[in-house]
């Protein structure tokens, strides 16, 4: 299977804006406008599409993308204090050293997407089955079957760090992504009751909510829509928006996701490139809020590296 999809990855990755172009077929069923002039750019996808093409050969995108190598760029602007506890780190998935790895902890490669594996107290460790796993996730083409192929200049590795859990109540960590344009918070998306199984990446509610923590429900597709009033506004709200907005500062559009455990900020992930643009969650145009800032940003001279 590996052999043909690597065949259709070599050829796929000079064609990055046709791989867009079809994502945005399949995801949003619309023709992909990935040649109109950056004024006429329609919905947010659009606009993500062409930074990804843009952006392909751009080291810091692979620096924030990488879910290993980000560590360190996170420590030196938030503090360390704000990392989740990282077990250990290896580039071969047989030489995890699973003899050091204490539940609850997490399994995951660092330049991809849903590769995550839950080990809690109960769970009964396949070792051989993860090794599998992991493997086969490294060496899935993911860049060149994306389009985004700034993670094609990430070193791959497996990483283990600490499973947060969120608390009595919770069936999983509540995830708040924070979409900064040029380093200013716009919107806060609140995910929470994700599944951990596999293909359960679309298995959760969300919100969004404004700065002020107002509720934009009209932006998140009815079945995924989670009652804004079931969701608290975070006690240290502003110290996450500041956080954000220092992880954020360099660039046009980033997305910057923490978790609040026991009252503490911990850092989750950077994305330039979010897919949520694209998945079934959300109304296509219900993200054009953040798209008219990107512009009338641009068109007052304040954007950073603007492709």
């Amino acid at each position: 299977m590996y052999y043909f999809l690597n065949l259709i990855a070599s050829v796929a990755k000079h064609f990055p804006k046709a791989v867009m172009g079809a994502r945005i077929v399949k995801g949003l069923h619309r023709f992909p406008r990935l040649n109109c002039k950056f004024e006429d750019i329609p919905y947010m996808f659009i606009y993500v599409s062409k930074a990804a093409i843009a952006n392909g050969s751009n080291p810091v995108w692979a620096v924030m993308a990488d879910k290993y190598a980000s560590r360190e760029f996170v420590a030196k602007r938030i503090g360390e204090e704000h990392l989740i506890p990282l077990y250990g780190h290896w580039e071969n998935p047989e030489d995890i050293d699973f003899d050091s790895l204490k539940p609850p902890y997490i399994l995951k490669t660092n330049n991809g997407c849903g590769t995550n594996i839950f080990v809690h107290e109960d769970t009964k460790v396949d070792r051989d089955e993860i090794i599998r796993t992991m493997k086969k996730a490294l060496a899935f083409p993911y860049p060149e079957l994306t389009g985004q192929l700034h993670y094609s200049m990430i070193k791959p590795c497996v990483i283990a760090e600490k499973l947060m859990t969120q608390g009595a109540g919770e069936r999983s960590l509540i995830d708040y992504k924070v979409q900064c344009v040029n380093g200013v918070p716009q919107r806060i998306i609140v995910i929470s009751d994700r599944g951990e199984g596999k293909g359960n990446n679309f298995s959760f509610k969300i919100m969004t909510f404004d700065t002020d923590w107002n509720p934009l429900p009209e932006t998140v597709s009815e079945e995924y829509r989670d009652n804004p009033e079931h969701i608290k506004r975070p006690d240290n709200l502003e110290e996450m928006l500041e956080m954000a907005s220092k992880l954020s500062v360099d660039e046009e559009f980033l997305r910057v996701d923490f978790y609040i455990i026991d009252g503490k900020i911990y850092f989750g992930e950077l994305t330039c490139t979010p897919d949520t643009a694209i998945a079934p969650v959300y109304v296509p145009e219900g993200m054009n809020a953040i798209l008219d800032k990107i512009k009338a940003d641009r068109k007052a001279g304040k954007s950073k590296r603007p492709f």
